[in-house]
């Protein structure tokens, strides 16, 4: 296997877990529900979100592409946490 594709796939797994935690953080942070119902939202958003980065990491063309798209996401997710007042 080439560099470029393990530094792709290991960029896609580690960056689609951020994205899947924050998604969860962001939800729960600006939703008005219970508690419950934020776990099991940020649950789900988890499950959904980890797959579609995975495979948003083979889908672009280079390994830049695919961090820059990663991280833009996972910014765009932490700013919405920290407006709806979390503090990490």
């Amino acid at each position: 296997m080439r560099m470029g594709m393990i530094l792709r796939v290991a960029v896609a797994i580690v960056g689609g877990y951020a994205v899947a935690a924050l998604a969860g953080i962001a939800l729960s942070r600006c939703l008005p529900w219970s508690r419950a119902e934020h776990v099991t939202a940020g649950m789900l958003a988890g499950l959904l979100l980890w797959p579609a980065m995975v495979m948003t990491g083979f889908a672009l063309r280079t390994l830049l592409h695919v961090c820059a798209a990663i991280t833009g996401i996972a910014a765009l997710l932490a700013a919405l946490a920290l407006l709806g007042g979390w503090r990490p």
